[in-house]
């Protein structure tokens, strides 16, 4: 069989407007909820700690500063971690530890302890979004590019959302109370993420290495070896590489669509070949 590329006619999928992919739309959703926190507090914090537990301004400052402190760091370390313990593993711990930090700082009775709250939640926010958009570009049969940008589109629209939609919240029940909704949220992640919407596979492969080479079939072996007229050829010589002379018997090529190689859309060509063996 001939790998070549794919007829004019031929359509990939997502080549429209918008991809035809649920769960495509399923992480992007979980990526524009796990942004609105972290919106909440880039925009929201300082104020918090001024109007609610009398911080001046200079200090309450700190509160934007360590979360995007905390934040840089494990964004940095973000690969090492997941290729240690797992993108879906991290994915879990980060929103607890989110979580467990957004409600310190909603229930802090002072400003360091809302602070240190605040520094937490940085950590535990900073690679949720980062793992989604790298699990959206692991889609089967998508090209990467696409699931990237669709996700990338849809989790950073929350950090458009938050502000306004943060500001107008706490308005009527308070920043201590809009936090803590917030750390809700983070929480309803961890079990959407676990059990839901990505699973351990859709996630697992944000992280997962390449699939080593079989050594044993790299070796060129004369078709003989591992095929027979007329008889079927075993499952466990499949992919081997053979040698071989010959000719393709004449008009007996077929095309065969719809044939998918490393995410591209494509075709073969099927003929019978004669061998003089």
């Amino acid at each position: 069989a001939k790998d070549g590329p794919a007829p004019q006619a031929t359509q990939t999928q997502g080549a429209g407007l918008l991809p035809r992919d649920a769960g495509l739309w399923l992480i992007g959703i979980l990526a524009l909820a796990s942004m609105v926190p972290e919106g909440a507090v880039l925009d929201w914090a300082a104020l918090y700690l001024q109007q609610e537990m009398g911080t001046d301004v200079a200090r309450s400052g700190l509160a934007f500063a360590m979360f995007s402190a905390t934040m840089a760091i494990m964004r940095f370390a973000g690969d090492n971690v997941s290729n240690r313990f797992g993108a879906v593993a991290v994915a879990r711990i980060s929103g607890l530890v989110g979580a467990s930090g957004m409600m310190l700082a909603a229930v802090a009775p002072g400003d360091t302890l809302a602070i240190a709250g605040f520094a937490m939640s940085g950590l535990g926010i900073a690679n949720m979004v980062p793992i989604m958009i790298s699990a959206a570009g692991k889609r089967p049969g998508l090209p990467p590019g696409v699931g990237i940008a669709t996700v990338t589109m849809l989790g950073y629209s929350g950090i458009l959302v938050a502000p306004s939609a943060i500001g107008f919240v706490a308005e009527y029940i308070g920043f201590r109370m809009t936090y803590a909704v917030l750390a809700g949220l983070l929480l309803a992640l961890v079990f959407a993420t676990g059990f839901m919407l990505l699973s351990r596979w859709q996630l697992g492969s944000a992280s997962a290495h390449e699939v080593s080479a079989d050594p044993a079939k790299e070796a060129v072996v004369p078709l003989a070896s591992v095929a027979a007229p007329l008889q079927p050829v075993l499952a466990s010589e499949a992919d081997t590489m053979v040698r071989t002379s010959g000719h393709y018997e004449h008009g007996s090529s077929v095309l065969v669509g719809s044939r998918v190689k490393d995410g591209e859309h494509g075709y073969w060509v099927v003929s019978r070949f004669i061998p003089d063996e």
